[in-house]
């Protein structure tokens, strides 16, 4: 994970620098929907208690934007989040839920539109590290019934307005990454939310512009 998160962050730097394009700040709050995945073969052994998109969090991020043509451009994001669900454990000891890191990333291609606004489809690598169950009386211990450093693959799809280097944008992000058979285990992630970025112009002018940003 770091390899790969070192390799994100030199492409959102360096692609603005060479590409004569946007490097942009962004904050949102993303809803997702965290269930465990039981085999047919294996004891259930905890379980989630949240409901449909209720795991919400806010979420901090790069983002990296080229213009190819005045109509299209390719984005580039990295963003973290740290997850709280509600969940029990059969345990001696009951658990008041899990925490973990969350780590989501991807390039899309948006259409831009009249008036700033566009649309978005693209792929997504997200990351989950560090699972940890916490207790009603504060102590947290790691979560060993799960996999731990999962990584999950997916699609993203998105619709904003742009107006010259604000952004708002809303998504929704399906993971497909298959869980481990026959075992306890987080099935993959699917959310939604809602970000603003503000963005930096970097080089110089490119041929390309959007007509909605003012130099």
């Amino acid at each position: 994970m770091k390899k790969t998160t070192l390799i994100a962050i030199v492409y959102l730097i360096a692609i603005p620098c060479i590409a004569q394009s946007y490097l942009g700040l962004s904050i949102g709050t993303d809803f997702a929907q965290v269930r465990e995945s039981i085999g047919p073969s294996s004891q259930k052994l905890w379980e989630v208690l949240e409901k449909d998109y209720s795991a919400e969090s806010i979420f901090v991020g790069i983002r990296s934007e080229k213009s190819l043509s005045n109509s299209f451009s390719l984005v580039l994001t990295l963003s973290y989040t740290k997850k709280r669900v509600k969940a029990k454990a059969f345990m001696f000891e009951p658990i008041e839920g899990l925490k973990f890191n969350y780590f989501k990333n991807s390039i899309s291609g948006l259409c831009h539109l009249k008036w700033g606004v566009f649309i978005g489809a693209g792929v997504s690598f997200n990351y989950i590290s560090n699972i940890k169950s916490y207790y009603p009386n504060g102590m947290e211990e790691p979560f060993y019934y799960v996999r731990n450093n999962k990584k999950e693959f997916g699609s993203i799809f998105s619709i904003g307005i742009r107006k010259n280097i604000i952004s708002v944008e809303a998504y929704f992000n399906k993971s497909y990454a298959p869980s481990r058979k026959n075992s306890n285990d987080l099935k993959p992630i699917t959310s939604f939310g809602i970000s603003a970025a503000y963005f930096i112009k970097i080089g110089k002018k490119s041929r390309f512009i959007y007509p909605f940003i003012k130099d």
